[in-house]
């Protein structure tokens, strides 16, 4: 089966997902109106594929993700379930909202171990002629407690430990978020990524114009879409980008898609993808949040 079908098995797998969801929705998933309302709203998730989103959290609620992206491509085909067979990278983390602006987030990768700490802060809400737009600013610093190994200009093996200050990053990200017409939400999410490759010799940096859309079909289902191209001469790495749908049951946002980018915390996925976005380099990949 090729990658086309792939792309005919995600709405039966997700229509399966929203029968069950359905089912139990108004007695364990459904959210509160209170906690849901928003004055100004433009995306659902505070994160959609791999970017932040302004939206925020109440203050005093939790935030649960788990989110994988499975390495084997989509183009195995069934001989590896086209890539759920795995293996898959991992993040585990959760968000809490200090105050209805301030959120702080815990992540772990399990690329490198690599363990983040965010503060997101909504810098504005409002309607521009009819248009709600919500803008907001995101910081994190992110360690990778692993051991790393180069070679130096005369061939010897350099050791740098767990505590090294090159296993440390940091990234900041401006989300600007605007709901053009009806039904879809767009989000721009330039990004700044302090020491990209903790392996490298000297220090990178590097810059990412985040780009990604929701188109919502109804209540529930909605279309979503990324593009994060790398904007750093000669990178040998690819630009991040995504296409999958979200489903929406109360509490919980369900994103299903297909990825070049197996990488998960910001630090990795700033970084670049390993992959191109074509037919045989497709990855699966979900995410699952659940408001506490």
């Amino acid at each position: 089966m090729t990658s086309n079908t792939m792309f005919r098995l995600f709405p039966g797998f997700l229509v399966m997902v929203s029968w069950c969801a359905e089912s139990h929705a108004q007695v364990q998933w459904q959210r509160t109106e209170q906690e849901i309302e928003h004055d100004v709203q433009v995306f659902h998730a505070s994160k959609v594929l791999g970017l932040p989103t302004a939206q925020m959290l109440r203050k005093g609620n939790f935030e649960f993700e788990i989110s994988h992206r499975f390495v084997p491509p989509v183009k195995d085909g069934y001989a590896a379930l086209f890539g759920f067979d795995g293996p898959a990278r991992m993040r585990l983390g959760v968000s809490y909202a200090v105050a209805d602006d301030w959120v702080m987030t815990v992540g772990r990768s399990s690329i490198d171990a690599n363990t983040d700490l965010t503060i997101k802060y909504r810098l504005s809400q409002t309607e521009m002629s009819g248009m709600p737009f919500v803008s907001a600013l995101q910081i994190g610093a992110a360690w990778n407690p692993v051991e790393t190994f180069r070679r130096d200009h005369k061939d010897s093996v350099i050791v740098r430990g767990k505590g090294h200050s090159r296993h440390f990053q940091i990234f900041a990200q401006l989300m600007i978020d605007f709901q053009p017409m009806g039904q879809l939400a767009v989000g721009v999410v330039p990004s700044f990524l302090y020491n990209r490759d903790i392996g490298a010799e000297d220090v990178e940096n590097t810059f990412v114009l985040g780009t990604h859309l929701q188109l919502f079909l109804n209540r529930h289902w909605s279309i979503i879409g990324e593009y994060s191209p790398l904007l750093k001469e000669k990178s040998t790495w690819r630009n991040p980008a995504g296409l999958g749908m979200e489903l929406e049951t109360g509490a919980h946002i369900f994103e299903m898609f297909i990825t070049n980018q197996v990488r998960i915390n910001p630090a990795q996925f700033l970084a670049g993808a390993e992959y191109s976005f074509d037919g045989d380099n497709l990855r699966i990949g979900f995410m699952i949040t659940r408001i506490l």
